[in-house]
């Protein structure tokens, strides 16, 4: 699988912030922070296949082995469910729709034998995953000691042909003592899935129905 090159935590922000494009014709206004569209459109009523994002390599920003002790356990608790809460956020983001097949997650037993050719794939990994620092939030605020989560990925078909390629990321930085730093790095988890489902949806509202 061939994905965008893991990078650290503040470089990939620099990205989100400063590189963000998107390609798709005809609409004025991108979901992810950078889209990248190959081949549409998309057919209503397809199978989707999630597979969990890997997270080896991650940035784990606060969280890196050395830190405070409840920003690395943080991290790995999100490095062990984000992949996960990730993939179920956007499976519900799709079923909700009401526009796409069969919409099963990787590793369950619906999911077992090799996916068809129209079966549309959505994988990709973790670039970070950073805690942030609890206590800059709650002295300094205005952003500061921000958790943030960031992916990329890729929407194939059942034949490997790459159908869209993305990158995105969430941040949070507001809580009573400045926040829970596994609830933050949890919430931007599930908020990146469900932005990911939506991109998707506007992918296939466009394209013809079955």
């Amino acid at each position: 699988m061939r994905l965008v090159p893991s990078v650290v935590f503040a470089a990939a922000a620099v990205l989100i912030l400063g590189c963000a494009t998107s390609t798709q014709q005809g609409r004025s206004e991108k979901i992810l922070d950078v889209e990248r569209i190959v081949a549409r459109p998309m057919v209503r009523g397809a199978d989707v296949l999630v597979r969990p994002f890997v997270t080896e390599g991650a940035d784990l920003g606060t969280g890196s082995e050395g830190g405070k002790e409840g920003r690395v356990e943080a991290a790995e608790k999100i490095k062990a469910s984000g992949p996960g809460l990730l993939a179920a956020s956007i499976s519900l983001k799709l079923r909700e729709s009401k526009l796409f097949g069969t919409v099963s997650i990787a590793g369950n037993e619906a999911s077992a034998q090799p996916p068809a050719t129209g079966v549309l794939i959505v994988e990709g990994k973790f670039l970070a995953i950073n805690p942030g620092s609890r206590a800059k939030r709650y002295w300094v605020g205005f952003g500061a000691g921000r958790s943030g989560v960031v992916v990329s990925g890729r929407v194939i078909d059942g034949t490997g042909k790459v159908i869209a390629e993305f990158e995105h990321g969430r941040h949070s930085g507001i809580g009573f003592y400045g926040g829970s730093y596994v609830k933050f790095l949890t919430d931007d988890v599930e908020d990146i899935g469900s932005d990911i489902g939506e991109f998707l949806v506007a992918l296939i509202s466009g394209g013809p129905k079955r």
